[in-house]
Protein backbone atom coordinates (compact mmCIF):
# COMPACT_ATOMS: atom_id res chain seq x y z
CA UNK A 1 0.00 0.00 0.00
CA UNK A 2 1.63 3.20 -1.01
CA UNK A 3 1.41 6.21 1.14
CA UNK A 4 2.18 9.85 -0.28
CA UNK A 5 3.53 12.62 1.89
CA UNK A 6 3.69 15.94 0.25
CA UNK A 7 3.75 19.53 0.99
CA UNK A 8 2.10 21.22 3.49
CA UNK A 9 2.33 22.20 6.85
CA UNK A 10 0.88 23.36 10.92
CA UNK A 11 1.49 24.18 14.55
CA UNK A 12 0.51 21.02 15.40
CA UNK A 13 3.08 19.56 18.02
CA UNK A 14 4.32 16.12 16.87
CA UNK A 15 1.61 13.80 17.76
CA UNK A 16 4.13 10.95 16.62
CA UNK A 17 6.63 11.18 18.65
CA UNK A 18 3.66 10.61 21.61
CA UNK A 19 2.81 7.83 20.19
CA UNK A 20 5.79 5.97 20.10
CA UNK A 21 5.79 5.77 23.54
CA UNK A 22 3.14 3.78 24.02
CA UNK A 23 3.92 0.67 21.63
CA UNK A 24 4.03 -1.78 24.70
CA UNK A 25 -0.07 -1.37 24.52
CA UNK A 26 -1.04 -2.05 21.49
CA UNK A 27 -2.35 -5.05 20.78
CA UNK A 28 -1.15 -8.41 19.21
CA UNK A 29 -4.28 -7.82 16.71
CA UNK A 30 -3.46 -4.87 15.80
CA UNK A 31 0.77 -5.57 14.96
CA UNK A 32 -0.73 -8.31 12.98
CA UNK A 33 -3.32 -6.19 10.66
CA UNK A 34 0.12 -3.99 10.37
CA UNK A 35 2.74 -6.14 9.19
CA UNK A 36 -0.23 -7.61 6.36
CA UNK A 37 -1.09 -4.20 5.35
CA UNK A 38 2.07 -2.47 5.20
CA UNK A 39 4.62 -3.53 2.34
CA UNK A 40 7.85 -2.34 4.26
CA UNK A 41 8.61 0.77 1.51
CA UNK A 42 7.27 3.36 3.69
CA UNK A 43 10.47 5.15 3.54
CA UNK A 44 10.87 5.06 -0.06
CA UNK A 45 7.36 5.39 -0.78
CA UNK A 46 7.95 8.74 1.25
CA UNK A 47 10.76 10.00 -0.76
CA UNK A 48 8.19 9.71 -3.90
CA UNK A 49 5.63 11.12 -2.30
CA UNK A 50 7.92 14.31 -1.42
CA UNK A 51 8.52 14.46 -5.10
CA UNK A 52 5.02 14.35 -6.09
CA UNK A 53 4.02 16.69 -4.16
CA UNK A 54 6.86 19.09 -5.31
CA UNK A 55 6.06 18.51 -8.34
CA UNK A 56 2.19 19.46 -8.36
CA UNK A 57 3.37 22.78 -6.85
CA UNK A 58 3.01 25.94 -8.57
CA UNK A 59 6.92 26.50 -7.15
CA UNK A 60 7.98 23.78 -9.03
CA UNK A 61 6.19 24.71 -12.37
CA UNK A 62 7.72 27.89 -12.49
CA UNK A 63 11.13 27.20 -11.86
CA UNK A 64 10.78 24.82 -14.37
CA UNK A 65 9.56 27.05 -16.91
CA UNK A 66 12.62 29.30 -15.87
CA UNK A 67 15.64 26.66 -15.04
CA UNK A 68 14.54 23.58 -17.52
CA UNK A 69 15.54 20.82 -15.64
CA UNK A 70 16.09 22.45 -11.90
CA UNK A 71 13.16 20.25 -10.47
CA UNK A 72 14.64 16.92 -11.24
CA UNK A 73 18.27 17.85 -10.07
CA UNK A 74 16.65 19.56 -6.74
CA UNK A 75 14.72 16.63 -6.65
CA UNK A 76 17.36 14.32 -6.98
CA UNK A 77 19.72 16.05 -4.91
CA UNK A 78 17.43 16.10 -1.86
CA UNK A 79 16.35 12.78 -1.99
CA UNK A 80 18.75 11.95 1.23
CA UNK A 81 17.53 14.70 3.29
CA UNK A 82 14.25 13.67 2.97
CA UNK A 83 15.02 10.13 3.55
CA UNK A 84 16.51 11.15 6.60
CA UNK A 85 13.84 12.55 7.80
CA UNK A 86 11.37 9.59 7.31
CA UNK A 87 14.07 7.02 8.67
CA UNK A 88 13.18 8.94 12.17
CA UNK A 89 10.09 8.98 12.03
CA UNK A 90 8.98 5.22 10.81
CA UNK A 91 8.77 3.73 14.19
CA UNK A 92 6.99 6.42 16.08
CA UNK A 93 4.09 6.63 12.92
CA UNK A 94 4.24 3.05 12.92
CA UNK A 95 3.12 2.58 16.23
CA UNK A 96 0.47 5.24 15.65
CA UNK A 97 -0.95 3.46 12.81
CA UNK A 98 -1.23 0.42 14.75
CA UNK A 99 -3.21 2.35 17.89
CA UNK A 100 -5.77 3.73 14.96
CA UNK A 101 -6.87 -0.29 15.22
CA UNK A 102 -7.04 -0.69 19.08
CA UNK A 103 -8.61 2.79 19.55
CA UNK A 104 -11.64 1.73 17.03
CA UNK A 105 -12.21 -1.16 16.65
CA UNK A 106 -12.93 -4.10 19.16
CA UNK A 107 -10.89 -7.41 19.16
CA UNK A 108 -13.41 -9.44 17.41
CA UNK A 109 -13.75 -6.61 14.78
CA UNK A 110 -9.72 -6.45 14.51
CA UNK A 111 -9.61 -10.41 14.39
CA UNK A 112 -12.59 -9.87 11.33
CA UNK A 113 -10.21 -7.42 9.57
CA UNK A 114 -7.19 -9.76 9.72
CA UNK A 115 -8.85 -12.33 8.39
CA UNK A 116 -10.08 -10.79 5.10
CA UNK A 117 -6.71 -9.12 4.79
CA UNK A 118 -5.10 -12.22 4.73
CA UNK A 119 -7.52 -13.45 2.12
CA UNK A 120 -6.63 -13.48 -1.67
CA UNK A 121 -9.33 -10.92 -2.11
CA UNK A 122 -7.81 -8.96 0.82
CA UNK A 123 -4.25 -9.05 -0.42
CA UNK A 124 -4.94 -8.05 -4.01
CA UNK A 125 -7.26 -5.01 -2.75
CA UNK A 126 -5.27 -3.74 -0.09
CA UNK A 127 -2.10 -4.38 -2.65
CA UNK A 128 -3.66 -2.04 -5.58
CA UNK A 129 -4.03 0.78 -2.87
CA UNK A 130 -1.90 3.63 -3.95
CA UNK A 131 -2.51 7.11 -2.70
CA UNK A 132 0.83 8.79 -4.60
CA UNK A 133 -1.24 8.09 -8.18
CA UNK A 134 -3.82 10.03 -6.77
CA UNK A 135 -2.12 12.83 -5.32
CA UNK A 136 0.19 13.24 -8.83
CA UNK A 137 -2.77 15.41 -9.89
CA UNK A 138 -3.89 16.87 -7.52
CA UNK A 139 -2.11 17.70 -4.18
CA UNK A 140 -3.06 17.80 -0.90
CA UNK A 141 -2.95 20.86 0.04
CA UNK A 142 -5.19 20.22 3.48
CA UNK A 143 -6.30 17.52 5.33
CA UNK A 144 -9.77 17.41 3.36
CA UNK A 145 -7.48 16.81 0.28
CA UNK A 146 -5.92 13.80 1.69
CA UNK A 147 -9.23 12.46 2.85
CA UNK A 148 -10.33 12.61 -0.54
CA UNK A 149 -7.18 11.21 -2.10
CA UNK A 150 -7.39 8.43 0.39
CA UNK A 151 -11.28 7.21 -0.62
CA UNK A 152 -10.18 8.12 -4.63
CA UNK A 153 -7.47 5.21 -4.06
CA UNK A 154 -9.90 2.90 -2.46
CA UNK A 155 -12.37 3.10 -5.36
CA UNK A 156 -10.30 2.86 -8.18
CA UNK A 157 -8.54 -0.31 -5.92
CA UNK A 158 -12.05 -2.00 -5.80
CA UNK A 159 -12.37 -1.14 -9.75
CA UNK A 160 -9.35 -3.29 -11.15
CA UNK A 161 -10.33 -6.61 -9.13
CA UNK A 162 -13.08 -8.79 -10.62
CA UNK A 163 -16.77 -8.73 -9.85
CA UNK A 164 -16.77 -11.57 -7.37
CA UNK A 165 -13.75 -10.06 -5.52
CA UNK A 166 -15.56 -6.35 -5.57
CA UNK A 167 -18.75 -8.21 -4.04
CA UNK A 168 -16.61 -9.56 -1.25
CA UNK A 169 -15.36 -6.56 -0.61
CA UNK A 170 -18.63 -4.83 -0.44
CA UNK A 171 -20.08 -7.24 1.90
CA UNK A 172 -16.97 -6.70 4.11
CA UNK A 173 -16.92 -3.16 4.35
CA UNK A 174 -20.91 -3.07 5.21
CA UNK A 175 -20.02 -5.45 8.00
CA UNK A 176 -17.00 -3.10 9.47
CA UNK A 177 -18.43 0.42 7.85
CA UNK A 178 -18.40 2.48 11.29
CA UNK A 179 -14.77 0.86 12.37
CA UNK A 180 -13.30 1.43 9.40
CA UNK A 181 -14.48 4.61 8.68
CA UNK A 182 -12.99 5.65 11.97
CA UNK A 183 -10.01 3.54 11.23
CA UNK A 184 -8.70 5.58 7.79
CA UNK A 185 -9.97 9.14 9.29
CA UNK A 186 -7.54 8.80 11.93
CA UNK A 187 -4.97 7.24 9.82
CA UNK A 188 -5.03 9.84 7.40
CA UNK A 189 -4.66 12.35 10.31
CA UNK A 190 -1.51 10.51 11.34
CA UNK A 191 0.27 10.89 7.79
CA UNK A 192 -0.98 14.55 7.80
CA UNK A 193 0.52 14.86 11.10
CA UNK A 194 3.88 13.46 9.83
CA UNK A 195 4.04 15.42 7.28
CA UNK A 196 2.84 18.65 8.91
CA UNK A 197 6.38 17.77 11.40
CA UNK A 198 8.25 17.29 8.56
CA UNK A 199 7.47 21.22 7.58
CA UNK A 200 9.48 22.18 11.00
CA UNK A 201 12.13 19.87 10.33
CA UNK A 202 15.82 20.69 10.30
CA UNK A 203 15.80 18.67 7.03
CA UNK A 204 12.96 20.85 5.96
CA UNK A 205 14.66 23.73 6.33
CA UNK A 206 18.37 22.38 4.70
CA UNK A 207 15.99 21.82 1.92
CA UNK A 208 14.82 24.96 1.15
CA UNK A 209 18.38 26.12 1.97
CA UNK A 210 19.59 23.80 -1.14
CA UNK A 211 16.55 24.69 -3.69
CA UNK A 212 17.48 29.10 -2.79
CA UNK A 213 21.14 27.80 -3.47
CA UNK A 214 20.41 26.06 -6.68
CA UNK A 215 18.29 28.99 -7.75
CA UNK A 216 20.97 31.26 -7.27
CA UNK A 217 23.38 29.46 -9.12
CA UNK A 218 21.52 29.27 -12.36
CA UNK A 219 20.33 32.41 -12.09
CA UNK A 220 24.00 34.00 -11.90
CA UNK A 221 24.94 31.47 -14.67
Amino acid sequence: MTLALVGCGNDTASLNEIEAERTEEISSEARAIFEEINDGKFIEEAVEGFAVGFRNTVQARQLEAQYPGIVDEFLSRSKGMVRHYYQKEEPAMSARIMRTFDDNMTAEQRAEFLDFIKSETGQIFFGKIDLNEQLEQSGAASLNDLQAANVRAGMQAANELTPEQQAEVVEFEKRLEGPLLAVGQAQTEALYDVIADFQKSPEKKRIGQLLERMVEERAGS
